[in-house]
Order: structure tokens, then C-alpha cells, then sequence
């Protein structure tokens, strides 16, 4: 289709937009085609269900139309993408709604200069053209009150300037004088005209072919269009519009700010007790579960009978004599089990204890100081087996309770010296039971 002249504002050739309810395909616009040129005013009537909304949403540039074209302000905005789409609707329509939507934190010069804002112009320009356009909808001497403070017509003519803020191509306005009453709603038109009038008067068409110089004020809006991430100050000037709201609106609502902030210290509060709690109970979980052994692997080796595999008695006694676990079996284990954190030699046996006039038999381990690190047991009395004792070849032992018990030791047992088969034993200290009697370190044989 042939592109629209300079004087086609909007040119729509062909538009549909359908839908498809339950199945159904619903025609809400069906070809529609018509230009709108600088200056002209449009209104657009019918009954309900004959589109109005649908064609407005499309205008506005906040839906697409299924097929056909739509030019806005000379480029063809019906296949643009979303971000595109957004900065031409934002530099090329203003919207005027007829319940206003001031934002009620701001005043009515920061309304006002809102639109400026987000297309980046500067701080200063921004309140010189927002003055301006106050002045033109005679709304000069309220620029510091905030819109509950204004009169319905009031809010309309404040709504008018900031539509007019970013000087849009196209006005769109929904029932503007729908919540106004007759003077208002005259005193309305009245505006609209005089603005109409000055913006027309101040426009110079070009050809198609031409490319407009750039003004001051289109070249501060690409430069100001985001913030510097290396000038402090210019972000700040960027996002102080941003805090200054947030501020405000948390000043003006002292009460509910308040215990906006409290929920939110209980909530916050009450989910790290909860993560607290079941950090804690999951930690005390796995150190039960490690005391009952869960992680251990026992590996035993079982004694065989004299005929077992043999056919003479010699080889039977000498099989009887090397049976067991060997270092190159605790080798074996670790490079062919993967996971296994430490491996502990430990030989387990009933031995005959005597303390005093007290004898009786005692289950015994027979290892390294390396097993209270596999089976820890809290320490009640003195301490656990040491490296220190192996160097030496220290005859010491630990006891647990049920072995203090069975010994029916009345006095303090560490330091004393208990008998356990062939062998004399220091008790250098008492843990809490297991299920056996003692602990000792192996005979330096």
C-alpha cells in the first residue's frame, strides 16, 4: 500500500482484528481503512459491541491488529516488536482518560513532567515545559498541590498537560467530559481548541523525502535516555524521581508503612527461626545416627575349622595361624570401595578383668586411637586413647560405665590399673556405654 502523506497523522489500510471465542471466530474489526490528518478531530461512535474499544486499543498501540497495516505518524507500527512499539507509542501518543489516573503521591507539576521523564529529558527542561503546558491549561497556580486537592475539572486540564508533555503526534481521549459538568465540560473543549491551535501554528511539515535537523531538545532526550554507570550523580538524578515517590508515599501512610514494615520483620523473622530449627534438628538427627554407626561398615573375618580347605595338618595349623585381617586387606578395602572416608583395625574379644578382689569377664576392642573417631563416644572422665600412646607402647584402657559398674569401683577409677587377661592397663578415662566394657590400645606386640 502506498506509504501516508506528511498530513496523514494516521492512516489505517485494511485493519482486522479477529478473535476466537469457544471455537467461534469473532469479527471486532473487519477492513477497516481511513486517514487522520494534523489538526483534524475525530470521534468515534456506535452501539456496544460495534468495536469502539477494539479500534481505541489498537490506535493506542496496546493491541495488534490480526492483518492489515497501521501507520503512526509515518511508520508502520502493526509488525513492530514490543520494545519498539512501546518507545513509538510513548514519543508518538498522548492518552487523556476519563477518570485521570493521576498518580496521587505527586503533585501536579511532577504529573506533569511524569511522560518527560521516562523519554529522559533533563531535570530542567522537564519543569520548564511542564510549567508551560500548566500555564496553557491555567493550572499555574496549582502546580504544588497533590490531585485529591484538586476539582474535577481540575484534574481533567491537569490530565490534558500531561498527555501534551512529550508533544505527541496524536491525542487519544476517552470520554474526556464523561465526569464533568457542563462549564467544565465547555471550559474543556475551550482548552483542547486554544492547544490544538498553538500546536498547529507551530509545526513545519516536510516532504517525505526530508529528514527533519535535529532539535536541542530530541538531541538531550538521546542523551539523557538512560543513566551513566560510571556518573554517580546522573544515576541519582535518574532514579530520584523513583525515591522521592517511594518516600513520599511511605511519609503520607505513616500507620500502614509501619506495620507493613513490622509484617515484614515477623515474616522474615519467623522463616529463619523455622530454617534454624530444622538446621538444628537435621544436625541432631545425623549425629545420632552417626553415634549408632550407621555410616560403618564392620568387615570380619571368620576363623576356619582345622579340615577347611586342607588336606594335612600342617596346612591346616598354618592357615589357622595367619587367618584374619592383614594390612594389604585395609589397602584392598580402601582402593576398591569407593567413599570409604578411613578404615580401623580393631580386634574384639572377651578378655578376664580383675580390680581388687573383682573379677569377671569383659567384651574388649583391641585398636587404634583412630576408633574414636569412627564410633565417638562422649568422654565422662579423663580422656580417649592418643598417638602418643601407640609411640610409646603404653599399656592404657578406657572404661565405659558398664565396666566401671561391673568392677564395682566405689573409688575414682582413673589412674588405677585393672588386669585384663595377661596384661596390666592403666585407665586413663571413662566414656559412655556402648555395649561393651573396654577399650584398649593393642599390646606393643
Amino acid at each position: 500500500m502506498p506509504a501516508p502523506t506528511t498530513e496523514e497523522v494516521v492512516k489505517l489500510q485494511d485493519v482486522c482484528r479477529h478473535y476466537t471465542v469457544g471455537g467461534e471466530t469473532v469479527k471486532a474489526l473487519d477492513g477497516v481503512s481511513f486517514a487522520i490528518h494534523r489538526g483534524e478531530y475525530w470521534a468515534i461512535m456506535g452501539p456496544s459491541g460495534s468495536g469502539k474499544s477494539t479500534l481505541l486499543n489498537i490506535l493506542g498501540c496496546l493491541d495488534r491488529p490480526t492483518s492489515g497495516s497501521y501507520w503512526l505518524n509515518g511508520v508502520d507500527v502493526a509488525r513492530m516488536a514490543d520494545n519498539e512499539l512501546s518507545d513509538h507509542r510513548l514519543k508518538n501518543l498522548g492518552f487523556v482518560f476519563q477518570s485521570f489516573h493521576l498518580i496521587p503521591q505527586l503533585s501536579v507539576l511532577e504529573n506533569i513532567e511524569m511522560p518527560m521523564f521516562y523519554l529522559g529529558i533533563p531535570q530542567a527542561e522537564r519543569t520548564r515545559r511542564a510549567k508551560e503546558l500548566a500555564d496553557r491549561v491555567e493550572m499555574s497556580h496549582r502546580l504544588q498541590h497533590l490531585p485529591a486537592e484538586l476539582s474535577g475539572g481540575q484534574r481533567q486540564r491537569v490530565a490534558v498537560a500531561r498527555a501534551l508533555a512529550n508533544d505527541p503526534a496524536v491525542l487519544l481521549a476517552d470520554e474526556p467530559t464523561g465526569n464533568l459538568d457542563s462549564k467544565t465540560s465547555r471550559s474543556w473543549h475551550s482548552s483542547r481548541n486554544s492547544t490544538n491551535r498553538a500546536r498547529r501554528s507551530s509545526s513545519s511539515p516536510t516532504s517525505p523525502t526530508s529528514t527533519p535537523t535535529p532539535t536541542p531538545t530530541s538531541s538531550s532526550r538521546t542523551a539523557s535516555s538512560s543513566p551513566s554507570g560510571t556518573d554517580p550523580m546522573q544515576a541519582l538524578s535518574f532514579y530520584w524521581p523513583f525515591i522521592k515517590l517511594g518516600a513520599t508515599d511511605v511519609w503520607r501512610h505513616k500507620t500502614r508503612s509501619f506495620l507493613t514494615m513490622l509484617g515484614m520483620v515477623f515474616g522474615v523473622g519467623s522463616v529463619i527461626a523455622m530454617l534454624a530449627v530444622g538446621e538444628g534438628a537435621s544436625h541432631q538427627a545425623l549425629e545420632s545416627i552417626k553415634r549408632l554407626g550407621s555410616q560403618n561398615i564392620m568387615v570380619n573375618s571368620v576363623k576356619p575349622t582345622s579340615e577347611e580347605g586342607t588336606s594335612s595338618a600342617a596346612q591346616s595349623a598354618a592357615r589357622l595361624a595367619i587367618y584374619g585381617l592383614l594390612h594389604d586387606d585395609e589397602a584392598r578395602i580402601r582402593e576398591t570401595i569407593p567413599g570409604v572416608a578411613c578404615t580401623v583395625p580393631a580386634r574384639m574379644v572377651r578378655r578376664n578383668a580383675r580390680f581388687n578382689e573383682r573379677q569377671l569377664e569383659l567384651r574388649v576392642v583391641e585398636t587404634i586411637p583412630d576408633w574414636f573417631d569412627v564410633v565417638p563416644r562422649p568422654i565422662l572422665a579423663g580422656r580417649v586413647l592418643h598417638a602418643s600412646d601407640m609411640d610409646s607402647h603404653a599399656n592404657v584402657c578406657v572404661l565405659t560405665e558398664f565396666g566401671v559398674r561391673k568392677l564395682l569401683a566405689a573409688q575414682e577409677m582413673l589412674g588405677q590399673h585393672v588386669r585384663l587377661g595377661s596384661g596390666v592397663f592403666e585407665v586413663v578415662g571413662i566414656v559412655r556405654n556402648e555395649s561393651g566394657g573396654t577399650v584398649r590400645a593393642p599390646d606393643s606386640e
